[in-house]
């Protein structure tokens, strides 16, 4: 029960933060209930791997310190049930959840990102389709469309040909601006097909700089909408750390290897090492659940005099050790070349046998009488 309820409280938490800012997610499906309904699920699937150790940490804590205030531990220690059955049961849980959390990781986290990729991608096909095949008007500019300005000054009649089209961002950085202009442009392809395009023609690519004024021609240019607008959503500063997350688990090893085998002697590779911490990551943050569990464990049987120093000492320092561990796997890998899970599963476990120590030991002590 302990456990449903810190799982909640942490859900709850983490969706507030989420909702603005996905809030392109629940503008693409409206006030469809089954569609909302999927939008938090999809959100919330990233989180789980963090959710889950956090969640049963704190339940075991808050479980034992209950039977440790009211002495019904020592109790249960006087008839005969010790710190290493506890610690045996709690690990068995851990495990179980352990599994759980490596799947979402490994195989529901990456589907649920490009799930929401693909809703993005849709969304952004439908809203171009409205603007361009019905409310835009001749000689007007249209700002409907996120972050996009455009224009045409001749529309035909089915809808699918525009005269002296512009696409320009309604943004700009001071100084800067960019523009597309062409004479002649057609709108092609289909929603259902996934493959919504405008086409432009013999038109020219507009650059302002300051002063200076940069222009680029082309005969032809096609222009994927669906993927212009899901940009636009997802246009923020970590874009190729999203790009790196979608990518499922064997891909995401494939990319890692072509990326030190593309790495010259002598140079670093954020992105390199932004996949070997996303691998790192999906290994690591669901099996940190099984030392945590230990540390919680062995921080809700302190003793009463001391119970509030110690039980932060060891949540503190718990937390510390487990995702500081995983933050140095990329340094500590230029010390032991080994492959990134390999290297996280023997540290968590190193970490795990010293939380299992500490239970042995405590468990040698002579139980106090209740």
């Amino acid at each position: 029960m302990q456990f449903l309820l810190q799982v909640s409280l942490l859900s709850g938490l983490l969706l507030l933060s989420q909702i603005g800012k996905r809030s392109e997610l629940f503008l693409v499906v409206g006030a469809d209930f089954i569609g909302v309904l999927q939008i938090l699920g999809l959100v919330l699937l990233p989180f789980v791997s963090f959710v889950f150790p956090t969640g049963f940490l704190f339940a075991v804590l808050l479980a034992f310190r209950k039977l440790t205030m009211d002495g019904e531990w020592y109790a249960m220690q006087a008839s005969g049930y010790s710190v290493a059955r506890a610690a045996f049961l709690v690990t068995s849980l851990a495990t179980v959840l352990a599994a759980s959390c490596l799947f979402v990781a490994h195989v529901a986290e990456p589907w649920g990102l490009r799930k929401i990729e693909k809703i993005l991608f849709e969304g952004a096909q439908k809203r171009w389709d409205s603007v361009l095949g019905q409310t835009m008007q001749a000689g007007v500019f249209e700002t409907s469309i996120p972050q996009w300005m455009v224009y045409a000054g001749f529309i035909s009649e089915d809808r699918s040909s525009f005269r002296d089209f512009i696409l320009a961002p309604q943004k700009a950085e001071p100084g800067k601006s960019v523009r597309l202009y062409a004479p002649r442009a057609e709108l092609k392809g289909q929603i259902k097909n996934a493959d919504l395009t405008l086409e432009l023609y013999e038109g020219r690519f507009l650059r302002f700089q300051n002063d200076e004024q940069i222009a680029i021609g082309f005969d032809k240019m096609s222009l994927p909408l669906g993927t212009i607008l899901k940009e636009s959503f997802t246009k923020t500063g970590d874009a190729p750390r999203k790009k790196i997350q979608i990518l499922s688990t064997p891909e995401l090893r494939k990319y890692i290897q072509r990326k030190k085998s593309e790495l010259k002697p002598g140079k670093k590779s954020k992105r390199l090492s932004r996949a070997m911490t996303t691998l790192a990551l999906r290994t690591g943050v669901g099996l940190t659940i099984i030392p945590l569990s230990l540390f919680g464990l062995i921080a809700g049987l302190v003793r009463r005099r001391s119970s509030r120093n110690s039980s932060y000492f060891w949540i503190i320092g718990a937390l510390l050790l487990c995702f500081g561990s995983l933050a140095s796997i990329a340094p500590l890998q230029k010390v032991f070349p080994l492959e990134t899970e390999t290297l996280v599963v023997a540290v968590l476990g190193c970490i795990t046998f010293f939380a299992m120590w500490v239970c042995f030991q405590r468990n040698q002590k002579a139980p106090k009488s209740a």
